[in-house]
């Protein structure tokens, strides 16, 4: 049966506290935690060590949320990478973007509290809560 021990979780989030939490409840979850403030920097980090699932921002500093998605897509190492969004951003015509550039799902922040993002990561990755 998995474990949280056996997954990675790259958090790419640009505002400090918030990534900073994620990071602190994933780890404190059992997960290994990575975590980048820009998209390019999620890109990066994902070639380097293929995570388990990325929580993706969409707006951020030098790359956003959907051109990683685009990005992620084209790209055979990273296509299959789950991703869900985590922003305060609450647009259906953006939901669909992400959704249709592969997303597997899409929280607004202000809907959710930590504990049920980290319920959300473990059932996308088969892991018993």
């Amino acid at each position: 049966m998995p474990e949280a021990k056996d997954f990675t979780v790259l958090v790419c989030e640009d505002e400090k506290a918030m990534q900073e939490a994620l990071a602190m409840k994933f780890g404190l979850t059992g997960f290994q935690v990575e975590t980048a403030d820009n998209g390019q920097i999620a890109l990066d980090k994902m070639r380097e060590k293929k995570p388990s699932i990325l929580m993706l921002d969409i707006i951020m500093p030098v790359k956003d949320g959907l051109t990683v998605l685009t990005e992620m897509s084209a790209d055979d190492q990273l296509k299959d990478i789950p991703v869900i969004l985590l922003t305060n951003l609450n647009e259906p015509n953006k939901i669909m973007e992400a959704l249709t550039l592969g997303a597997k799902d899409y929280v607004v922040k202000a809907d959710w509290n930590i504990d049920d993002i980290v319920k959300k990561v473990k059932d996308k990755l088969g892991i018993p809560s």
